[in-house]
């Protein structure tokens, strides 16, 4: 009887152990199956408190909500801008809607409110926004504007198909003091380098078509891999991330000032023939090896690694724009500046 027992005893343990193994199999794949959702979930959004300075020099209060991931960066960002006082007309993050967006002129563009998260397609439609992803935020939309172009039979030559918000078209030329105009309050050119100090390395002013002065943003990918990941990876490969940036500026200044920079991501993947998102969802590879990769690479940055190179099979990013664009150069032919 005393046999039977143990034997008993030793099946029902066997058999927990068996139920834990497929419980943690089967989580390792929920784990590392790669986000495709449309909007980040609620459970992966962050709100913050800032401090800023409006148009009129007031110290206010605002909120942004964005992916935890950049949650602390965009904190540090916004207490710089403070510090600098630089001006904010309003950052409200109550005026977002949770669920999705249908237009993609949304009402916080149109009130001139700075904000992250919105649950949205690109303008123009087709792919989610990287905003929908929490991986992205506007400037003061009306001084900073979204324009649209229209391509026409000379390379050269675009046409102005639209203005976001349209009363942004008082701003779209870039001088922040024209000869009998007034200041052109809300500017970011001069903050850009904030950002990308912080991680947030791709601006929509760098852009050729559309421009999207407001917008600052990590790449897609980026954004996708830091949904796959769980909070606390996804924040451990950001601080690597953005730690290359700050490395690869050290060691190639002139070339970082001319925005020819690259990044870890990119250079990961040029190395390990995958994209980091396919690295850590592999079982064989996952978190580990991408933070040794990421680890070799800050040791030893090279001039491919830092910089932004011709061959660009491995990994789904774009080019940074850092030609004149033509086009820019023709806006005042509209006549649309501030009257």
């Amino acid at each position: 009887m005393r046999r039977f027992k143990g034997w008993l005893f030793l099946c029902v343990v066997m058999n927990l152990l068996l139920v834990q193994k497929v419980i943690a199999d089967d989580m390792s794949g929920f784990d590392k199956k790669k986000f495709d959702d449309d909007c980040a979930p609620q459970s992966r959004l962050a709100t913050i408190g800032i401090h800023y300075y409006d148009f009129d020099g007031v110290r206010q209060q605002g909120t942004i909500t964005t992916l935890d991931t950049i949650a602390g960066s965009l904190k540090q960002i916004f207490s710089r801008l403070y510090r600098m006082e630089f001006p904010i007309y309003h950052a409200d993050a109550s005026l977002i809607p949770d669920d999705a967006i249908d237009s993609d002129i949304d009402s916080s563009e149109n009130l001139n409110n700075t904000a992250s998260y919105a649950c949205r397609v690109i303008t123009g439609g087709g792919d989610p926004s990287v905003h929908a992803y929490g991986g992205a935020i506007d400037i003061n939309p009306r001084e900073n504007p979204y324009i649209g172009f229209n391509l026409t039979d000379d390379p050269d030559v675009r046409v102005v198909r639209e203005i976001i918000p349209t009363d942004g078209w008082k701003y779209i030329t870039r001088g922040q003091f024209r000869e009998q105009k007034d200041e052109h309050q809300g500017i970011v050119d001069g903050i850009v380098d904030v950002f990308k100090n912080h991680g947030i390395l791709r601006w929509g002013g760098d852009w050729n078509s559309p421009i999207d002065y407001m917008h600052f943003e990590i790449y897609r990918d980026n954004a996708i891999l830091f949904l796959t990941m769980n909070k606390i990876e996804s924040i451990r490969y950001f601080n690597q991330y953005t730690a290359f940036y700050h490395t690869c500026k050290k060691v190639f200044p002139q070339e970082y000032k001319k925005r020819n920079f690259s990044d870890l991501s990119r250079a990961i993947a040029s190395h390990a023939g995958d994209m980091p998102v396919d690295i850590y969802i592999d079982r064989t590879r996952g978190f580990d090896e991408l933070m040794m990769l990421s680890g070799e690479l800050l040791d030893n940055p090279t001039q491919e690694d830092c910089l932004y190179g011709a061959n660009t099979s491995l990994y789904r990013y774009e080019q940074p724009m850092t030609e004149i664009n033509s086009a820019v150069s023709k806006i005042d032919a509209l006549r649309a500046i501030k009257h």
